[in-house]
């Protein structure tokens, strides 16, 4: 059961963006609430809740194949990686708005 606390940020999604978020966030000081879907472990009733029709097969795998609702999310089928951004990610790029 959540306690009434009051939090500073509500992070929605526990996949690698939501996690890294969270945990950053706490870092600096501010309580947060990491809100996710799913459970620890995968659950089929769950996962269900992500389905949709997929109109164009060809082009597009199922909802079950392209997302997870679980801890973790998608990253724990995706099969990628995470790596720290290096300097040369945040350099200006002339074909690029906003970039630097």
């Amino acid at each position: 059961m959540l306690d009434k606390s009051i939090f500073d940020v509500c992070v929605i999604g526990s996949g690698p963006a939501g996690i890294i978020a969270s945990l950053e966030l706490e870092s600096e000081g501010l309580k947060v609430l990491l809100v996710e879907s799913g459970s620890n472990s995968f659950n089929n009733n769950i996962q269900s809740n992500s389905d949709a029709v997929i109109k164009n097969t060809t082009n597009h795998a199922p909802m079950n194949e392209a997302t997870r609702v679980q801890l973790g999310g998608t990253s724990l089928i995706w099969g990628g990686r995470c790596v720290p951004l290096d300097p040369i990610d945040f350099q200006a790029r002339d074909q690029m708005e906003h970039t630097g």
